[in-house]
């Protein structure tokens, strides 16, 4: 990671959280955001850190920043913006075991506050997630290996060093990297189609109306699928398979 980053998190059950404490970029923001913070000013503080997202491009120190956010916005009770922060922060930098800790702390606070919260992920979810636990460039990386495997295998068999099983192996490693490939698109495509519910309560109706039927209510970090825009709305689905239509405002692509 470019410049010095120190993270020193704290779990939400010994009721306090951490932030990072330096970054090369953006010094003098992220300077204020981190007073803020440690003032107990985390509203303003997640908002700040927010704001230097807007001129920084290295993709360690975003990650940073998002995780930052996340974990003001959590002090400042926004559940909903707080699990989309940590979610960016997860996709640039999977690394981050802090992250993932203070992940787990939001969404249980959230089934605490939900009597109707999604139930835990299935195997197939589970699964899918998997190349998500790594960035794209290693993921890469990965499948480049699996490929330079597969044709050293072929090369020692045309050398006469290896047998068949060479070449059984090396066509095996080459569907290895086929596969992984696929296998990491879809899971990027699924998860950047995702959304945040960041305000409280969300009704979702019938039609793009707001005097339309409420069909069900979500509540802050419900994750959900969501179409484009129409009219200052999305349509949008649960885990649950329930279909309704949002204000716009009220959710957040994992993209935005």
């Amino acid at each position: 990671m470019n410049g010095r980053v120190l993270l020193t998190w704290l779990l939400l059950c010994a009721s306090s959280w951490g932030v990072a404490d330096d970054i090369a970029t953006t010094q003098t923001v992220f300077e204020d955001a981190t007073r803020m913070y440690h003032e107990r000013r985390y509203e303003a503080a997640a908002d700040t850190f927010a704001s230097a997202l807007e001129h920084e491009t290295d993709r360690a120190r975003r990650a940073v920043l998002h995780a930052n956010a996340g974990t003001a916005s959590a002090r400042a009770d926004d559940l909903g913006v707080a699990l989309w922060h940590l979610e960016a922060a997860r996709r640039l930098d999977p690394g981050l075991p802090e992250v993932a800790r203070n992940l787990q702390i939001i969404r249980a606070r959230l089934r605490e506050s939900d009597e109707a919260s999604a139930p835990p992920p299935s195997f197939f979810e589970e699964f899918l997630g998997l190349p998500l636990r790594m960035t794209p460039v290693t993921s890469s990386r990965l499948t480049a290996a699996l490929i330079a495997a597969a044709l050293l295998g072929l090369a020692l068999w045309r050398a006469g060093v290896v047998g068949k099983r060479g070449v059984w192996m090396s066509v095996l490693l080459l569907l290895a990297a086929l596969t992984w490939q696929t296998f990491d698109s879809v899971a990027r495509t699924i998860d950047l189609d995702r959304a945040v519910v960041v305000t409280d309560i969300v009704p979702v109706r019938g039609e793009r109306q707001l005097d339309a039927d409420v069909l069900y209510r979500l509540s802050a970090g419900s994750i959900v699928s969501a179409d484009p825009v129409i009219d200052g709305w999305r349509r949008i689905e649960t885990d649950a398979d329930l279909r309704g239509w949002v204000t716009a405002e009220s959710v957040r692509l994992a993209g935005e």
